[in-house]
């Protein structure tokens, strides 16, 4: 039963991630045209922080999934993603210093943004690598449903 909702749980942060994707292309065109994002009903209710809270709960289930079953999952990847996603959200949280998308997009059509284009785009880059570790923990999940 675990092990399905983990599968579930997984699928679902690949979706978010194209989600996630949806959002970084939204951003990129809006600071290349120096205007602030379309706000569709999609993009407000699922913000950057509510992805970054969704994955963060993901890795802490998987986490758990990882230290109390005998898995074929791999383990230092499930380690420094958790690592990375629950720290940041912590991080984060307690700052409440997550920008809205309009602002992130007014910094990134800014002239001397050419960093945050740089961010944004290795924000994608890892997510990038963290779908393929995601479909590869699917993967291994799969026959264990």
């Amino acid at each position: 039963m675990f092990a399905t909702l983990v599968f579930l749980l997984t699928l679902v942060m690949i979706l978010v991630h194209v989600g996630e994707w949806v959002l970084l292309g939204q951003l990129a065109r809006a600071a290349r045209q120096r205007i602030a994002p379309a706000r569709s009903p999609f993009t407000r209710v699922l913000g950057l922080m509510n992805f970054l809270r969704f994955e963060a709960f993901y890795y802490v289930v998987l986490l758990v999934f990882w230290l109390t079953t005998e898995s074929l999952l791999p383990g230092v990847a499930v380690f420094l993603l958790g690592a990375v996603h629950v720290g940041g959200w912590a991080a984060l949280e307690r700052k409440q210093s997550l920008p809205r998308l309009e602002a992130v997009a007014t910094m990134a059509g800014g002239p001397e943004a050419s960093g945050l284009r740089r961010l944004l785009a290795g924000i994608a880059a890892f997510d990038a690598a963290e779908v393929l570790v995601l479909a590869f923990i699917a993967y291994r999940l799969w026959p264990t449903l």
